[in-house]
Protein backbone atom coordinates (compact mmCIF):
# COMPACT_ATOMS: atom_id res chain seq x y z
CA UNK A 1 0.00 0.00 0.00
CA UNK A 2 1.44 3.56 -0.69
CA UNK A 3 2.76 5.45 1.98
CA UNK A 4 -0.06 8.31 1.63
CA UNK A 5 -2.43 5.78 1.30
CA UNK A 6 -1.64 3.92 4.57
CA UNK A 7 -1.36 7.38 6.57
CA UNK A 8 -4.97 8.16 5.62
CA UNK A 9 -5.69 4.64 6.63
CA UNK A 10 -3.95 4.95 9.72
CA UNK A 11 -5.88 8.39 10.61
CA UNK A 12 -9.10 6.95 10.33
CA UNK A 13 -8.58 3.96 12.29
CA UNK A 14 -7.09 6.50 15.45
CA UNK A 15 -10.67 8.64 14.93
CA UNK A 16 -12.57 8.00 18.27
CA UNK A 17 -15.96 7.14 17.68
CA UNK A 18 -18.56 9.58 18.00
CA UNK A 19 -22.63 8.53 17.46
CA UNK A 20 -24.85 10.94 16.22
CA UNK A 21 -26.43 13.50 18.62
CA UNK A 22 -29.63 12.00 17.02
CA UNK A 23 -28.90 8.10 18.13
CA UNK A 24 -26.92 8.72 21.39
CA UNK A 25 -29.27 9.62 23.26
CA UNK A 26 -32.83 7.77 22.08
CA UNK A 27 -32.34 5.67 25.57
CA UNK A 28 -32.02 8.49 27.84
CA UNK A 29 -34.50 8.39 30.64
CA UNK A 30 -36.29 11.32 31.66
CA UNK A 31 -34.70 12.11 35.31
CA UNK A 32 -36.33 13.11 38.33
CA UNK A 33 -37.60 16.65 38.72
CA UNK A 34 -38.35 17.24 35.22
CA UNK A 35 -41.47 19.23 34.18
CA UNK A 36 -43.23 18.20 31.35
CA UNK A 37 -44.93 20.42 28.45
CA UNK A 38 -48.67 20.28 30.28
CA UNK A 39 -47.51 20.74 33.82
CA UNK A 40 -45.52 23.27 32.42
CA UNK A 41 -48.74 25.14 31.31
CA UNK A 42 -50.97 24.43 34.49
CA UNK A 43 -47.53 26.50 36.36
CA UNK A 44 -47.51 29.78 34.02
CA UNK A 45 -51.18 29.55 34.17
CA UNK A 46 -50.95 29.26 37.90
CA UNK A 47 -48.44 32.38 38.00
CA UNK A 48 -51.06 34.58 35.76
CA UNK A 49 -53.82 33.81 37.87
CA UNK A 50 -52.11 34.97 41.25
CA UNK A 51 -50.44 37.78 39.50
CA UNK A 52 -53.74 39.30 38.61
CA UNK A 53 -55.26 37.99 41.99
CA UNK A 54 -52.09 38.65 44.15
CA UNK A 55 -49.80 40.06 42.95
CA UNK A 56 -48.31 43.60 41.17
CA UNK A 57 -49.41 42.93 37.45
CA UNK A 58 -46.47 42.41 36.22
CA UNK A 59 -46.73 39.04 33.87
CA UNK A 60 -48.07 38.59 30.52
CA UNK A 61 -48.66 34.88 28.59
CA UNK A 62 -48.78 34.63 24.94
CA UNK A 63 -48.51 31.67 22.66
CA UNK A 64 -45.65 32.85 19.79
CA UNK A 65 -46.59 29.94 17.59
CA UNK A 66 -47.26 26.09 17.52
CA UNK A 67 -44.97 23.29 17.51
CA UNK A 68 -45.18 20.30 14.57
CA UNK A 69 -47.85 18.64 17.01
CA UNK A 70 -49.80 21.42 17.35
CA UNK A 71 -48.69 22.24 21.07
CA UNK A 72 -48.14 26.27 21.43
CA UNK A 73 -45.11 27.63 22.17
CA UNK A 74 -45.43 29.85 24.96
CA UNK A 75 -43.88 33.36 26.01
CA UNK A 76 -43.90 34.98 29.45
CA UNK A 77 -43.37 38.57 29.57
CA UNK A 78 -42.56 40.28 33.31
CA UNK A 79 -42.32 44.06 33.60
CA UNK A 80 -43.63 46.65 36.39
CA UNK A 81 -46.62 47.93 34.91
CA UNK A 82 -45.60 51.67 35.83
CA UNK A 83 -43.21 51.42 32.60
CA UNK A 84 -44.00 50.71 29.09
CA UNK A 85 -41.89 48.15 26.98
CA UNK A 86 -40.80 51.20 25.32
CA UNK A 87 -38.40 52.80 28.26
CA UNK A 88 -36.77 49.32 29.77
CA UNK A 89 -33.92 47.64 28.11
CA UNK A 90 -35.38 44.10 26.92
CA UNK A 91 -33.98 40.70 27.48
CA UNK A 92 -35.12 37.58 25.77
CA UNK A 93 -34.23 34.03 27.71
CA UNK A 94 -34.62 31.03 25.12
CA UNK A 95 -34.69 27.69 26.91
CA UNK A 96 -34.69 24.17 25.57
CA UNK A 97 -34.50 23.65 22.09
CA UNK A 98 -33.25 20.48 22.66
CA UNK A 99 -35.81 18.50 24.23
CA UNK A 100 -33.80 16.64 26.23
CA UNK A 101 -31.89 19.28 28.75
CA UNK A 102 -34.36 19.93 31.22
CA UNK A 103 -32.73 22.52 33.29
CA UNK A 104 -33.43 25.54 31.52
CA UNK A 105 -37.13 25.16 31.47
CA UNK A 106 -37.12 24.36 35.37
CA UNK A 107 -34.62 27.33 35.98
CA UNK A 108 -36.92 29.56 33.67
CA UNK A 109 -40.45 28.49 35.59
CA UNK A 110 -38.88 29.21 38.98
CA UNK A 111 -37.53 32.70 37.79
CA UNK A 112 -40.85 34.00 36.54
CA UNK A 113 -42.64 33.06 39.92
CA UNK A 114 -40.04 34.46 41.68
CA UNK A 115 -40.31 37.40 39.49
CA UNK A 116 -44.11 37.45 39.90
CA UNK A 117 -44.33 37.34 43.69
CA UNK A 118 -41.04 39.19 44.53
CA UNK A 119 -42.38 41.92 47.29
CA UNK A 120 -41.85 46.02 46.64
CA UNK A 121 -38.78 45.69 48.97
CA UNK A 122 -37.60 43.06 46.79
CA UNK A 123 -34.26 44.09 44.14
CA UNK A 124 -35.40 41.50 42.01
CA UNK A 125 -39.07 43.80 41.95
CA UNK A 126 -37.16 47.09 40.77
CA UNK A 127 -34.99 45.58 37.85
CA UNK A 128 -38.40 45.12 36.43
CA UNK A 129 -38.55 48.89 36.50
CA UNK A 130 -35.72 48.91 33.95
CA UNK A 131 -35.86 45.62 31.67
CA UNK A 132 -38.83 43.86 30.27
CA UNK A 133 -38.68 39.95 30.84
CA UNK A 134 -38.82 37.80 28.08
CA UNK A 135 -39.08 34.33 28.25
CA UNK A 136 -39.70 31.01 26.34
CA UNK A 137 -39.35 28.17 28.79
CA UNK A 138 -39.82 25.62 26.37
CA UNK A 139 -38.81 26.01 22.80
CA UNK A 140 -39.18 22.33 21.69
CA UNK A 141 -42.19 20.76 23.33
CA UNK A 142 -42.26 17.89 20.84
CA UNK A 143 -38.92 16.98 21.63
CA UNK A 144 -39.36 17.96 25.36
CA UNK A 145 -42.48 15.37 25.68
CA UNK A 146 -40.51 12.84 24.15
CA UNK A 147 -37.51 13.69 26.00
CA UNK A 148 -35.70 13.96 22.70
CA UNK A 149 -32.81 16.23 21.32
CA UNK A 150 -34.75 16.82 17.79
CA UNK A 151 -38.60 17.57 17.06
CA UNK A 152 -41.52 15.61 15.91
CA UNK A 153 -39.69 15.92 12.64
CA UNK A 154 -36.44 14.95 13.42
CA UNK A 155 -34.60 17.97 12.95
CA UNK A 156 -32.62 19.78 15.37
CA UNK A 157 -33.62 23.45 16.16
CA UNK A 158 -30.57 24.61 16.81
CA UNK A 159 -29.01 24.38 13.55
CA UNK A 160 -32.24 25.75 11.42
CA UNK A 161 -31.45 29.32 12.07
CA UNK A 162 -30.10 29.84 8.64
CA UNK A 163 -32.88 27.95 6.81
CA UNK A 164 -36.14 28.06 9.07
CA UNK A 165 -37.62 24.94 7.91
CA UNK A 166 -39.67 24.37 11.22
CA UNK A 167 -42.21 25.83 12.69
CA UNK A 168 -40.63 26.11 16.17
CA UNK A 169 -37.83 27.74 14.43
CA UNK A 170 -39.85 30.24 12.27
CA UNK A 171 -41.96 31.37 15.36
CA UNK A 172 -39.05 32.34 17.54
CA UNK A 173 -36.67 34.13 14.62
CA UNK A 174 -40.04 36.12 14.19
CA UNK A 175 -40.20 36.89 17.78
CA UNK A 176 -37.04 37.68 18.29
CA UNK A 177 -37.06 39.82 15.19
CA UNK A 178 -40.28 41.66 16.35
CA UNK A 179 -38.48 42.64 19.65
CA UNK A 180 -35.32 43.22 18.58
CA UNK A 181 -34.25 42.61 22.24
CA UNK A 182 -31.12 44.10 24.11
CA UNK A 183 -29.35 40.78 24.86
CA UNK A 184 -30.81 37.26 24.60
CA UNK A 185 -29.39 33.90 26.22
CA UNK A 186 -29.93 30.86 24.46
CA UNK A 187 -29.64 28.02 27.11
CA UNK A 188 -28.34 24.43 26.60
CA UNK A 189 -26.75 20.99 28.17
CA UNK A 190 -24.49 18.91 27.59
CA UNK A 191 -24.24 15.03 26.67
CA UNK A 192 -24.21 13.08 29.91
CA UNK A 193 -20.94 11.89 28.80
CA UNK A 194 -19.30 15.23 28.22
CA UNK A 195 -17.01 16.06 30.68
CA UNK A 196 -16.50 19.17 30.50
CA UNK A 197 -17.72 22.03 32.88
CA UNK A 198 -19.86 24.99 32.23
CA UNK A 199 -19.36 27.35 30.24
CA UNK A 200 -20.90 30.24 28.26
CA UNK A 201 -20.17 31.18 24.32
CA UNK A 202 -20.50 34.41 22.79
CA UNK A 203 -18.97 36.47 19.57
CA UNK A 204 -15.40 37.77 20.25
CA UNK A 205 -13.40 40.15 18.05
CA UNK A 206 -13.06 38.01 15.41
CA UNK A 207 -16.76 36.86 14.88
CA UNK A 208 -18.26 38.78 12.33
CA UNK A 209 -20.58 40.77 14.48
CA UNK A 210 -20.82 44.69 15.05
CA UNK A 211 -18.27 46.03 17.29
CA UNK A 212 -20.96 47.04 19.71
CA UNK A 213 -22.56 43.97 19.77
CA UNK A 214 -19.46 42.53 20.33
CA UNK A 215 -19.00 45.40 23.12
CA UNK A 216 -21.95 44.20 24.87
CA UNK A 217 -21.76 40.19 24.48
CA UNK A 218 -17.87 40.25 26.19
CA UNK A 219 -19.00 43.03 28.82
CA UNK A 220 -21.72 41.03 29.92
CA UNK A 221 -19.95 37.41 29.56
CA UNK A 222 -17.11 38.93 32.13
CA UNK A 223 -19.70 40.08 34.88
CA UNK A 224 -21.74 36.73 34.64
CA UNK A 225 -18.24 34.54 34.47
CA UNK A 226 -17.13 37.05 37.50
CA UNK A 227 -20.50 37.06 39.38
CA UNK A 228 -20.90 33.22 38.91
CA UNK A 229 -17.80 32.47 39.86
CA UNK A 230 -18.28 34.39 43.36
CA UNK A 231 -20.97 32.59 44.15
CA UNK A 232 -19.85 28.98 43.64
CA UNK A 233 -20.92 28.83 40.16
CA UNK A 234 -17.62 28.26 37.97
CA UNK A 235 -18.41 28.65 34.45
CA UNK A 236 -15.15 28.99 31.54
CA UNK A 237 -15.81 32.14 29.03
CA UNK A 238 -15.75 31.32 25.20
CA UNK A 239 -15.36 33.52 22.47
CA UNK A 240 -16.83 32.75 18.89
CA UNK A 241 -13.66 34.09 16.40
CA UNK A 242 -13.98 31.85 13.43
CA UNK A 243 -16.20 31.78 10.38
CA UNK A 244 -18.80 28.88 10.52
CA UNK A 245 -22.01 29.46 9.24
CA UNK A 246 -24.23 31.11 11.61
CA UNK A 247 -27.30 28.44 11.71
CA UNK A 248 -26.91 28.46 15.45
CA UNK A 249 -29.41 30.21 17.60
CA UNK A 250 -26.13 32.52 19.54
CA UNK A 251 -24.31 32.33 16.36
CA UNK A 252 -26.92 33.73 14.10
CA UNK A 253 -28.55 36.67 16.28
CA UNK A 254 -24.90 37.59 17.09
CA UNK A 255 -23.86 37.55 13.39
CA UNK A 256 -26.99 38.54 11.28
CA UNK A 257 -29.97 39.38 13.47
CA UNK A 258 -27.24 42.23 15.55
CA UNK A 259 -28.57 40.75 19.03
CA UNK A 260 -26.02 40.48 21.67
CA UNK A 261 -26.09 36.93 22.64
CA UNK A 262 -25.11 34.70 25.02
CA UNK A 263 -24.94 31.02 25.05
CA UNK A 264 -24.44 28.85 28.38
CA UNK A 265 -24.02 25.07 28.58
CA UNK A 266 -24.20 22.89 32.07
CA UNK A 267 -22.31 19.60 32.10
CA UNK A 268 -25.01 16.79 32.96
CA UNK A 269 -22.06 14.75 34.91
CA UNK A 270 -19.85 16.76 36.81
CA UNK A 271 -18.15 13.62 38.06
CA UNK A 272 -21.06 11.16 38.54
CA UNK A 273 -24.34 12.46 38.11
CA UNK A 274 -25.53 15.88 39.03
CA UNK A 275 -29.25 16.89 39.61
CA UNK A 276 -31.74 18.64 37.41
CA UNK A 277 -32.54 20.62 39.92
CA UNK A 278 -28.55 21.83 40.57
CA UNK A 279 -28.22 22.51 36.81
CA UNK A 280 -31.25 24.58 36.88
CA UNK A 281 -29.56 26.82 39.78
CA UNK A 282 -26.73 27.26 37.99
CA UNK A 283 -29.00 28.50 34.90
CA UNK A 284 -31.05 30.24 37.47
CA UNK A 285 -28.03 32.15 38.61
CA UNK A 286 -27.05 32.79 34.50
CA UNK A 287 -30.68 34.59 34.43
CA UNK A 288 -30.13 36.40 37.38
CA UNK A 289 -27.12 37.72 36.66
CA UNK A 290 -28.03 38.79 32.83
CA UNK A 291 -31.41 40.68 34.12
CA UNK A 292 -29.23 42.15 37.25
CA UNK A 293 -26.58 43.56 34.78
CA UNK A 294 -29.17 44.88 32.25
CA UNK A 295 -30.84 46.69 34.75
CA UNK A 296 -27.80 48.93 35.56
CA UNK A 297 -26.60 46.90 38.76
CA UNK A 298 -22.91 46.43 36.87
CA UNK A 299 -20.79 48.13 39.66
CA UNK A 300 -23.29 46.60 42.42
CA UNK A 301 -22.24 43.26 40.75
CA UNK A 302 -18.98 44.02 40.69
CA UNK A 303 -18.88 45.06 44.24
CA UNK A 304 -20.15 42.12 45.15
CA UNK A 305 -18.06 39.80 43.72
CA UNK A 306 -14.70 41.65 45.34
CA UNK A 307 -16.57 41.57 48.50
CA UNK A 308 -16.05 37.84 47.98
CA UNK A 309 -12.09 38.10 47.06
CA UNK A 310 -13.02 37.72 42.81
CA UNK A 311 -12.21 40.69 40.82
CA UNK A 312 -11.82 41.29 37.12
CA UNK A 313 -7.97 42.19 35.53
CA UNK A 314 -7.85 45.33 33.42
CA UNK A 315 -6.37 43.17 30.44
CA UNK A 316 -9.91 41.70 30.42
CA UNK A 317 -11.78 44.95 29.35
CA UNK A 318 -14.10 45.62 26.91
CA UNK A 319 -12.23 46.86 24.59
CA UNK A 320 -9.06 44.79 24.77
CA UNK A 321 -9.00 41.47 22.40
CA UNK A 322 -9.44 38.23 24.02
CA UNK A 323 -6.68 36.16 24.13
CA UNK A 324 -7.17 32.65 23.92
CA UNK A 325 -6.10 30.30 26.36
CA UNK A 326 -7.14 28.06 28.90
CA UNK A 327 -8.85 30.05 31.88
CA UNK A 328 -7.96 28.99 35.64
CA UNK A 329 -10.93 29.09 37.77
CA UNK A 330 -10.38 30.67 41.05
CA UNK A 331 -11.01 29.41 44.18
CA UNK A 332 -10.57 33.17 45.89
CA UNK A 333 -8.40 35.85 45.86
CA UNK A 334 -7.82 35.04 41.92
CA UNK A 335 -8.20 37.10 38.91
CA UNK A 336 -10.59 35.79 36.20
CA UNK A 337 -9.01 34.25 32.66
CA UNK A 338 -9.31 35.63 29.28
CA UNK A 339 -11.82 33.89 27.27
CA UNK A 340 -10.56 31.12 25.84
CA UNK A 341 -11.46 29.56 21.89
CA UNK A 342 -15.09 28.33 21.08
CA UNK A 343 -15.49 24.85 22.91
CA UNK A 344 -19.32 24.30 22.30
CA UNK A 345 -22.67 23.47 21.05
CA UNK A 346 -22.16 25.05 19.77
CA UNK A 347 -18.32 25.37 18.48
CA UNK A 348 -19.48 23.75 15.03
CA UNK A 349 -19.11 19.97 15.99
CA UNK A 350 -22.37 17.38 16.64
CA UNK A 351 -22.31 18.12 20.07
CA UNK A 352 -25.11 19.80 22.94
Amino acid sequence: MPRFHATIVAAILLLPIIPSATHAEKNLVRPPGTTRYQPMVARLKSMLAYDHAHGAGRMGLSSIGMSVKGRSLWMVTLRDPSVTSEQTKKVFYLCRQHGHEPASTEAALSFAAKLVKAGADDPLADTLKHVTVYIVPMANPDGSEKFLRHNARDVDLNRDWLKRTQPETRAIYKTVFRLHPDLMTDQHELYPSDSRGDFTETVGPLGRAMPQVVDACMGTQQIVQLSMASEGFHTRSCVIDDGHPARLAHRYENVKGGVPTILFETNRSNGGGRSVAARAEAHERFMTVILRDLAGERDQLLSEAEARGFTIPSALAPQVPAVAGEEQLPASDETLAAPAPTMGDEGEREGP
